[in-house]
């Protein structure tokens, strides 16, 4: 097991250049033998372990002992640890979340909050090969396009909380069989989850209901599924690298807004629409956590359509068609008609600047002519020595008077 996982990570290129990796130990089997396997190569891979567990605290006393199992478990292999109680319950209210997704969010924002702390980027999942096959089929289920077909991925970059993580998952070709096998052969007695035995969770109606099912037509419907998903990956991989190709002719990148030109973007096939458009959402909305595959057929449909028609999408983005272009904004008045604003100006205080399109004037007001306007801000002339104009930068934050902490300025 332990060779296997190596070569498996060094075949993928999973940990090179890391140094400290997270690894996330729910006390289960599968992240159990992660944990074990990781333990047993750290030496050839020269890295430092740093174990993380959350409380969930959704089954009470199983959860505060599934906690006692982590901590004692690490401590036994003399590797440091985080673990944290988190409020699922609160988070799923808040933001109106079903609770496989309140605790998948809850679960990797504390993993980024601990990879931040520990000086690491790179967290290590036991997402094992059975997985892969269960997210295969709830996308295919969901209606995700070809894309979500190729499954889980060796690794993937995310953003988590304006925190950027790798993700790896060193386990994604060994069975959950194999990784109860290795526990029960080495004795290390994990935990067991009741609720994994429930089929309310999507996932769980998938394990246990829907590939039972599929197997009575094909006794090898995984090894089915896994060639889809390679399949699947390569041809994504390829319409992936001919959007990208295409998108310089095809978009514009605004502050608030990417505008698509309306004859070269229809000009191509409607496989490359699909993925630029996916493209454009990414780039301004920074995920497609929400955006679906029946999201792209609407801006498809809304391709042939007259000016003046638009479509409401997901995180408030609005997609809109004009005479020779498409826009894609968080409104369409977020294409300001005025000129744009580039580098980094010096304001001169008192004084007037010129640049292409505007002219900026800046003035001391009279003490004695100050509004009560509790709109109107006035700052200390004499605390200002350097003031520049320029456009929003992303993770640019904006904290209004009488705001308890700062917003986003995008927001």
């Amino acid at each position: 097991m332990a060779q296997r996982t190596l070569n498996y990570i060094r075949a993928n290129g999973l940990l090179a250049g890391v140094k400290s990796l997270v690894v996330a130990v729910s006390g289960g089997p599968d992240s159990v033998c992660l944990l074990d396997t990781l333990l047993r190569i750290k030496t050839e891979l020269n890295i430092n372990l740093h174990v993380a567990h959350v409380n969930h605290g959704l089954r009470g006393a199983e959860s505060d002992a599934d906690a006692d199992y982590v901590r004692n478990l690490a401590l036994k292999c003399g590797l440091p640890a985080a673990i944290e109680k988190r409020d699922v319950n609160a988070y799923r209210a808040k933001k109106r979340l079903s609770m496989e997704e309140a605790a998948r969010e809850v679960r990797y924002a504390f993993l980024a909050d601990v990879a931040a702390a520990t000086g690491s980027s790179c967290i290590a999942v036991g997402h094992t090969l059975d997985d892969n096959i269960e997210t295969i089929l709830m996308h295919l289920v969901r209606g995700s396009g070809v894309s979500g077909l190729r499954g889980l991925l060796p690794a993937n970059n995310l953003e988590i909380n304006g925190k950027d993580v790798r993700l790896v998952r060193p386990l994604l070709e060994i069975t959950r069989e194999e990784t109860n096998q290795y526990c029960i052969e080495g004795k290390l007695e994990p935990r067991t989850d009741a609720t994994n035995a429930s089929l309310e969770p999507f996932r769980n109606r998938v394990r246990h209901d829907l590939i039972p099912l599929l197997a009575g037509y094909n006794p090898r419907i995984k090894d089915a599924l896994l060639r889809t998903a390679v399949i699947a990956g390569e041809e994504t991989d390829y319409l992936i690298s001919e959007a990208n190709r295409c998108w310089e002719t095809v978009a514009q990148v605004k502050l608030m807004a990417i505008v698509l030109d309306k004859p070269a973007l229809t000009s191509l096939h409607p496989a490359l629409q699909r993925h630029l458009l996916r493209r454009a959402v990414l780039t301004l909305a920074g995920t497609l956590k929400d955006f679906e595959s029946g999201h792209v057929d609407d801006m498809l449909e809304l391709l042939k359509k007259p000016a003046g028609r638009s479509l409401n999408l997901p995180d408030w983005l609005v997609f809109s068609v004009e005479y020779n272009r498409y826009i894609l904004a968080y409104t369409p008045a977020a294409l300001c008609p005025f000129p744009e604003i580039e580098g980094e100006l010096l304001i001169k205080v008192p004084g007037e600047i010129r640049i292409p399109g505007w002219s900026l004037t800046a003035e001391i007001e009279p003490e004695n002519t100050f509004s009560e306007n509790v709109f109107n801000a006035y700052l200390s002339c004499d605390s200002l020595e350097n003031i520049y104009l320029r456009a929003r930068k992303p993770g640019d934050l904006f904290q209004p008077m009488g705001m308890g902490v700062p917003m986003k300025l995008k927001d």
